[in-house]
């Protein structure tokens, strides 16, 4: 009896599952990437889904239903990303947004740098370069410029470097190999980000509502920070052209000025003002998808125009035959030509004994064509003297 209940309760659990397959599979194999479509993964996996990921990153601690194909690329720092903080524009339903789905809850900071940022009465400016770009591989001389504006600010300074210290060090610098970026950026001590631009950074800055000091170096990173100096939350720096003035007036301007502030405040109250999270939206698509078999009905039917329609050949050939088609048909009337009808030019010349205009056929005026493709009256004084337009 027990065998037979046991069975039964697994044959209504096989049956009634919805887990999936999943592959991951991202076209940009740079940690950056991987950060955005990871916590992703991890929800699928933990709802019970088969997720298989193919990765350059595989996770440090392996989880129940998640498996990593390892990818062995040592030169990952070469991929860059297309993507950029997007302005508004159209999209088609089979496309979601997910930006800030790396986003997550606020943790506690360590204690020494929780102690570091509530003791800066005057707030704290937190300087990182990213995961891929080192800080340590910044010229000397734009360390030395940024060291010489930081001595001289009253807020405190909490830079990521892979160093322990630097010479010259200022008293209000604190350098770390490590920062929880996205938890600092939420404490409200938090005056300015100095950052590089990556499409992460940048999210987090803008969900957080901080004020970015831009110093993209490559790839979508000058399209992420025009955009953020666009919306009026942050300004840019050159990375080849930076001084200690470039970066005084800066700094000073993202502190002093509150318009950057205030904006910066308004853009995180759009990112979170949503009906859901990135993430309850991705996976709620992902899961949608699955049960509708694929989501037919939200493919864009513009997928199945043959290629002359897809690059517009069709109306550009019916728009080229019209133009054809209403285009007048000019003549040059000759010097020493008359004109007997309106829409003639005579090729008869007068002879060295006849008068101009003694013959009655010829008109004393021409009509040409104006711009807007009517005819006008335009008087002529005899034979024609100069080239003339006529139709």
């Amino acid at each position: 009896m027990f065998q037979r209940v046991s069975i039964a309760v697994l044959f209504i659990i096989a049956t009634s599952s919805q887990g999936a397959r999943i592959l991951g599979l991202f076209p940009v194999p740079a940690r950056s990437h991987i950060i955005v479509f990871e916590p992703l993964m991890k929800e699928l996996a933990a709802r019970g889904h088969q997720v298989t990921v193919v990765s350059a990153f595989p996770l440090d601690k392996p989880m129940e239903n998640y498996t990593d194909i390892k990818l062995d690329m040592p030169d990952i720092s070469k991929f860059m990303s297309d993507q950029g903080v997007s302005a508004a524009r159209p999209l088609l339903p089979n496309v979601i947004q997910l930006g800030g789905i790396h986003i997550k809850p606020i943790k506690p900071l360590p204690e020494d740098i929780r102690d570091y940022i509530d003791s800066a009465t005057e707030g704290v400016i937190l300087f990182s370069m990213g995961s891929i770009i080192q800080g340590s591989m910044l010229p000397e001389t734009t360390r030395d410029a940024f060291m010489k504006v930081f001595s001289k600010l009253k807020q405190k300074v909490l830079w990521k470097l892979e160093v322990d210290s630097l010479p010259g060090q200022p008293a209000n610098v604190k350098i770390s190999k490590w920062l929880p970026q996205s938890d600092i950026l939420a404490h409200p001590n938090v005056r300015v980000f100095i950052s590089h631009g990556g499409l992460m950074s940048t999210l987090e800055a803008s969900y957080h509502g901080v004020p970015i000091l831009g110093i993209p170096c490559f790839g979508d990173q000058h399209q992420n920070i025009l955009r953020v100096q666009e919306s009026g939350y942050g300004l840019t720096l050159d990375l080849n052209n930076i001084t200690e003035t470039s970066v005084a007036w800066s700094l000073d301007e993202l502190i002093n000025n509150l318009r950057y502030s205030s904006n910066a405040r308004q853009i995180s109250q759009d990112f979170r003002d949503q009906p859901q999270t990135p993430m309850e939206r991705a996976v709620f698509w992902t899961e949608y998808v699955l049960r509708h078999n694929g989501a037919a009905h939200m493919r864009s039917s513009a997928l199945d125009l043959n290629w002359f329609q897809y690059f517009l050949l069709d109306v550009l050939a019916f728009t080229m035959k019209v133009l054809h088609l209403r285009r007048p048909w000019y003549q040059r009337v000759e010097p020493g030509k008359r004109i007997t009808r309106m829409t003639d030019v005579s090729k008869v010349v007068p002879s060295d004994n006849q008068q101009p205009f003694q013959s009655p056929d010829v008109l004393k005026e021409v009509l040409l064509p104006s711009v807007r493709g009517q005819l006008r009256k335009y008087p002529l004084a005899g034979v024609v003297s100069s080239p003339l337009i006529t139709c």
